[in-house]
């Protein structure tokens, strides 16, 4: 498994070293966590890149999920949080209704849901 933190070149032109410098710890806190966790090894690591090892394609597998976990639940810098593509998004289920309309919507010939 190889790991990467998409856009971090642009993050570290836009945000000061110290809160970089959190960011890539508490990244690479829960990588390693998580990789522990998961019985996998840890081969190396270049920037905020890993490559990771396991015994079984389930433990990496494994790993993929626990580890997207983990980093959810990391206490982020407010100035990340700030940044466009990494502000938090909130989800609600949909009601009956609505899940009903869009069933409706998409079963009308030419119509596109909109979900």
């Amino acid at each position: 498994v190889i790991t990467d933190i998409e856009g971090s070149t642009a993050l570290w032109d836009m945000l000061e070293q110290q809160v970089m410098d959190r960011v890539l710890a508490l990244h690479h806190t829960a990588v390693r966590e998580v990789c522990g966790r998961c019985a996998g090894y840890e081969s190396g690591t270049e920037g905020d890149a890993f490559v990771l090892a396991f015994h079984n394609a389930r433990d990496a597998v494994l790993f993929g999920t626990e580890v997207q976990e983990a980093l959810m639940r990391c206490n982020w810098p407010e100035e990340l949080l700030a940044v466009e593509v990494c502000k938090p998004l909130y989800v609600t289920p949909l009601s009956q209704r609505q899940l009903s309309q869009q069933a409706a919507d998409a079963a009308k010939p030419g119509q596109q849901a909109t979900g």
